[in-house]
């Protein structure tokens, strides 16, 4: 990923997002879709509406808008992406781009809203049967901990909060039970902040039998982060208290882990959308198939059917045929006028049948698209 400032002009800018899926596109400036669609505002630059990429991939065709002409107002060029600081883990080492450290304020004065609304749920709520307060509310962060390890959690998720909107991370509660999602690569990672609980099987009362167990419980105060989205093996998805280290210090590790599940998210997301394209793209040839198997075989049926009918016409012109010779020979038993009304009649049939004279055969070779290879035999497609 680019972490370097490009140029851009209108044209250009647009000529990108027409051709190009804005998820992909930032990926290549190194911001996400929302900083390039502002880029695209400032610069009045039309966007392909909702749902333009997978008509597209369907073989639908759709007019896309001019790019509007300049105003005063409108700047020819723009610059997206900008150079970030550096985080460092522990060590020193460089392990994601963006603010230089991470710090745990000492209280809660002045925190922002998602922390006061977490706060108050926590407050407000009893302890479950883990014997640990749970934030479940709309606004609300993804928080379950103790009463005594409350505050401690909360300027933890503070301090994420902060480094995260200072790096231009979005954070936001989803859900009406809340959540807590970061957005760092346009793909939201979903974090949750629990303390580590000690179960311990309950002893029975003397001459009483359950046949289950009973448990207590007992938090310990550990607190641990850990990444809630589906990940590949391998990938680091949970940091905690150690026995020398504390939760506030690896806070850089959890930003790198952070990035990196949304960049592996965001690659599963690409490689889906483009097995979904693929998968349209097939349809799309299957459907054209079966709509060529259909016309092609009404077409030999009719064929067929109109095969008949001139065998049939030709029978029964040489039956009008024998017939009047018959009548011509036999005055008396066939009289003229009625035999010929019945010869009128049996020739108009015979010329309905005869794929020369009912205009068959003369919009028949008309047609441009006849494939006489083409298996119209199979009873689907799709099997």
């Amino acid at each position: 990923m680019s972490e370097s400032a490009k140029a851009v002009t209108r044209q250009e800018l647009y000529d990108q997002v027409w051709s190009t899926p804005l998820v992909k596109l930032a990926v290549n400036y190194g911001v996400s879709d929302v900083a390039l669609a502002k880029a695209c505002k400032r610069l009045n630059v039309p966007r392909p509406p909702p749902g333009y990429w997978t008509q597209i991939a369907s073989g639908r065709r759709i007019k896309k808008p001019a790019l509007p002409k300049k105003d005063e107002d409108t700047p020819e060029s723009t610059t997206i992406g900008a150079n970030r600081p550096t985080i460092y883990s522990a060590t020193g080492e460089s392990v994601v781009t963006g603010v230089q450290k991470i710090v745990v304020p000492d209280d809660l004065r002045g925190c922002h809203p998602l922390i006061s609304a977490t706060r108050k749920s926590l407050e407000s709520s009893k302890p479950q049967e883990n014997q640990l307060l749970h934030a479940v509310h709309a606004g609300t962060l993804s928080v379950a901990v103790s009463r005594s390890s409350m505050h401690r959690a909360l300027r933890i998720m503070e301090a994420i909060i902060v480094a995260a909107e200072a790096f231009g991370w979005k954070v936001e509660s989803p859900g009406e039970r809340g959540g807590t999602q970061i957005t760092p690569e346009n793909v939201p990672v979903s974090l949750e902040l629990i303390e580590k609980v000690d179960r311990s099987e309950k002893e029975r009362p003397p001459n009483v039998q359950y046949w289950y167990k009973t448990y207590s419980y007992a938090p310990t105060g550990h607190l641990v982060i850990r990444i809630t989205n589906y990940l590949d093996n391998g990938m680091r998805r949970s940091w905690s208290d150690g026995k020398l280290q504390r939760l506030e210090n690896v806070l850089p590790e959890v930003f790198a882990g952070v990035k990196l599940a949304a960049e592996h998210l965001q690659k599963r997301r690409l490689e889906f959308e483009e097995r979904e394209r693929q998968w349209a793209e097939e349809r799309r040839k299957r459907e054209e198939l079966e709509k060529r198997v259909k016309i092609e075989k009404e077409r030999r049926d009719q064929l067929e059917l109109e095969m008949v009918g001139w065998q049939k016409a030709k029978v029964i012109r040489g039956f009008c045929d024998a017939l009047q010779a018959k009548a011509q020979n036999s005055p008396d038993e066939f009289p003229a006028e009625s035999t010929n009304r019945w010869l009128a009649w049996a020739r108009a049939l015979a010329s309905k049948h005869d794929p020369f004279e009912n205009r068959y055969i003369q919009k028949a070779i008309q047609d441009e698209n006849l494939d006489p290879n083409l298996d119209c035999e199979k009873r689907s497609l799709y099997w």
